[in-house]
């Protein structure tokens, strides 16, 4: 970095970052609430004994200590060992319908970031928003595959193989709370078209524990955090010191490229499916922060002020709870967008996404939110057209196999709009239908119609 990050500024950040007080008797109660629940329908459904009823533990940021303040919460119900459970779906859908008939909200199906997956059901819970996921007890989990019964407790393992493996706990909880901080404010944070989700960053915070043991004040910390990433050598992937020798050892089910963070414990990838665009993104600004100082170096990034063209992706639905499942499907598709992009278009055009969707009004579907791709189009001496046509089908052909796209019929929809820097403004601004009619050429897909061939006509 330019200068020393002042110590001052980096504490009085993390002061403000961390939960109140009173948060963590809320979270207990949920927590009571939640496993109360989880125990009366696994005896509903005869799946445990009376004296074994199941725990619940909590998994991510909250595991590891670093939550900040008002963060989701993530816990896992861990059935016993002898429960009877096969597939999880009628247990998940049991609790669904009994979280949604105690909340009076929506309760989505969810999975769990990274590749783990496991399956789960997300919510709120007065002001929080909660993901909750199951796993059964098993021991001696194999470090080669996981399944979905076993998916969420390798992530419990992962959390405390972390906690293990930093010379002080408390200095990584810290870290971990300000790169969260920077990388939300800088738009590369979650697992949507690939960036880093929480456990990726936690473990790039851990690796940078150990690689500075003696190092406990957190601006000099972080200093080493941003110019130990940017010399990496992206060939081999980051893991903690432990696991260095097992780096090569990675699931041969996922591609070696794409395999930057790996997860203590579990030969799988902490990062999913990072795209050449994705790790553009995440080196520019990992450079970006070398040279900042606080606050510039977390100023929120002016995604929506920045870019000519974007790509805006508007999911809708007649619920709350069908827009949850339909944009849980999408979420999953989008990552492949990016390299559909880089192959087909020859980086005439660069892109840069934007991992948080906006939730909107529309004038027909009660129920909306919209993602965004940035388009930096190359220059050329001549106007021309740019021709997203093979591109859109072939993108819109995997969405459309939504598996309950038959079950939903007339109930979704999705629009793909290619969306100037001035119409981008004037939709962000209007109250209610924002700049809907005015947001360019339009890829309509729902209802399982084949998608009509439309040509985006952006000027340069």
């Amino acid at each position: 970095m330019a200068d020393d990050l002042p110590e001052e500024h980096v504490q009085r950040t993390l002061a403000e970052l961390h939960p109140q007080p009173e948060e963590e008797a809320e979270v207990n109660a949920i927590e009571e609430e939640l496993l109360a629940l989880c125990r009366t329908c696994a005896e509903q459904l005869g799946l445990v004994s009376p004296g074994t009823p199941g725990g619940l533990r909590r998994s991510g940021a909250f595991q590891l200590g670093a939550q900040v303040r008002h963060a989701e919460l993530d816990v896992v119900y861990v059935l016993p060992e002898t429960s009877s459970i096969g597939p999880f779906g009628p247990f998940l859908e049991l609790l669904q319908q009994r979280l949604q008939a105690s909340s009076q909200a929506a309760v989505a199906p969810c999975r769990s970031q990274g590749s783990l997956d496991a399956p789960g059901l997300r919510f709120m819970k007065g002001e929080r928003w909660v993901q909750l996921f199951l796993a059964k007890e098993q021991r001696g989990l194999p470090s080669d595959t996981t399944v979905p019964s076993m998916a969420a407790l390798h992530g419990l393992e992962v959390g405390d193989r972390i906690l293990q493996g930093v010379p002080c706990a408390k200095t990584f909880q810290d870290l971990l709370r300000i790169v969260k901080h920077w990388a939300q404010q800088r738009g590369i944070y979650g697992s949507l078209f690939g960036l880093f989700h929480g456990t990726a960053w936690a473990i790039c915070c851990a690796r940078v524990c150990q690689n500075h043991p003696e190092t406990t004040a957190l601006a000099e910390l972080l200093e080493f955090f941003f110019q130990d990433l940017c010399s990496w050598d992206w060939s081999a992937p980051i893991c903690l010191a432990s696991d260095a020798s097992d780096a090569d050892l990675v699931s041969p089910s996922v591609t070696r490229t794409n395999v930057l963070v790996q997860m203590p414990g579990i030969n799988l990838a902490a990062s999913r499916n990072v795209s050449e665009p994705v790790m553009r993104v995440l080196q520019r600004e990992l450079r970006r922060a070398e040279l900042k100082q606080p606050p510039e170096l977390w100023a929120e990034h002016h995604f929506f002020q920045r870019h000519r063209h974007y790509l805006r992706f508007d999911f809708m639905a007649s619920s709350e709870e069908i827009l949850e499942k339909w944009w849980a499907w999408g979420q999953q598709q989008l990552p492949e967008l990016l390299p559909l992009f880089e192959s087909l278009m020859d980086r005439k055009v660069l892109l840069r996404p934007w991992p948080r969707p906006l939730a909107f009004k529309d004038h027909t579907w009660p129920h909306a939110k919209a993602i965004f791709i940035g388009l930096h189009i190359q220059r050329t001496e001549q106007k021309s057209t740019l021709d997203l046509r093979e591109i859109m089908v072939k993108f819109l052909e995997k969405i459309s196999a939504w598996p309950e796209a038959d079950a939903h019929m007339h109930h979704f929809e999705l629009m793909i709009r290619a969306v100037s820097l001035e119409q981008m403004k004037t939709w962000l601004q209007e109250p209610g239908v924002q700049g809907m009619t005015t947001c360019g050429a339009a890829f309509p897909v729902g209802l399982r119609e084949a998608p009509g061939l439309v040509k985006a006509e952006v000027a340069q």
